[in-house]
């Protein structure tokens, strides 16, 4: 599956630095003479890709001796971020950029300096980012996209209406459709357009089965693998990169134990955009339990 690079991202936070120590292969066990450390409620979003994430943190911290309770996930990025504001949840796997949407930040801006210094007036502090992404991307089915010699989303827009487009009824309103209409300088009506879900199987299954030629994705879903589907290069940057970070309260954060932050760290450093996709694949195409799946790669992975 094609995937934009990492981009390399500035280890910022005073916070993530003051706490965040070289983690052990495999976490020790609690000291049963330190202090209890406080509850944590974990949150997450409702993609597969988050709740795999947020589940992997619950599951270290119980290992580490936390009382974590895991709150129901959120349908949308808006009501992750007001669960998180409003002391609902202490800790969540959020995708950046849509947290920056949120917050009215700047979405495409790699500074993540400037979104910890809005979430801070929330109360909210920003933890090192994992290595793992979930982007938006325009997918083809792998042979279409070889037979015709596109690669990249504008050699799609040259083909015109002769393509079938699989976007949100909605798209002009939605910020992430709209956004590659703005990039590759189109209009809905300009496009050939079949009704999908974005980010949804059903933009797997419209591919799969000859609906549509291309469809808006997210770059995680599970149905790109299945379906041996190409996510074509966007060439003019309409989407910013996916990367996946833990948020958490700040006056939680004031009361942890400063190896809160190296637990997190180690999952962080050992997750990419590869496992993620290949652990997503187990929940939603193999029909396992995202704590199953979780718990097994942690232990695989001597986190656990």
């Amino acid at each position: 599956m094609a995937t934009r690079a990492h981009r390399a991202l500035p280890m910022l936070f005073v916070l993530t630095a003051a706490c965040s120590l070289a983690a052990p292969a495999s976490p020790a066990s609690p000291d049963a003479s330190a202090p209890a450390p406080p509850p944590i409620v974990v949150g997450s979003g409702s993609s597969v890709e988050l709740q795999l994430m947020s589940e992997l943190y619950a599951q270290v911290l119980e290992a580490s001796g936390y009382a974590v309770t895991r709150q129901a996930p959120s349908p949308d990025a808006t009501s992750l971020f007001t669960s998180l504001r409003d002391g609902e949840a202490d800790l969540a796997a959020v995708i950046v950029a849509e947290l920056a949407q949120t917050t009215g930040a700047d979405p495409a801006a790699a500074d993540l300096e400037v979104l910890q210094t809005r979430l801070g007036e929330d109360g909210l502090s920003l933890l090192a980012p994992s290595r793992a992404e979930r982007a938006l991307g325009v997918a083809m089915r792998r042979e279409d996209s070889d037979d015709a010699g596109v690669a990249t989303i504008s050699d799609l827009v040259m083909a015109g209406r002769e393509v079938v487009w699989g976007l949100p009824s909605d798209c002009a309103a939605q910020a992430d459709c709209s956004a590659l209409l703005t990039a590759y300088g189109l209009t809905v009506d300009q496009l050939t357009v079949s009704p999908v879900p974005m980010c949804a199987p059903e933009s797997g299954t419209a591919l799969n089965d000859g609906t549509v030629d291309a469809s808006l994705v997210c770059t995680t879903q599970p149905e790109i693998e299945r379906a041996n589907l190409l996510v074509l290069e966007d060439d003019r940057g309409a989407f910013p990169v996916g990367t996946i970070a833990p948020v958490v309260r700040a006056d939680w954060l004031d009361a942890a134990p400063v190896e809160f932050a190296g637990e997190i760290d180690a999952i962080n450093a050992e997750i990419d955009t590869d496992t993620l996709i290949s652990l997503g694949v187990q929940v939603a195409l193999e029909q396992r339990a995202v704590a199953d799946v979780a718990r097994e790669w942690l232990e695989d992975n001597g986190l656990i």
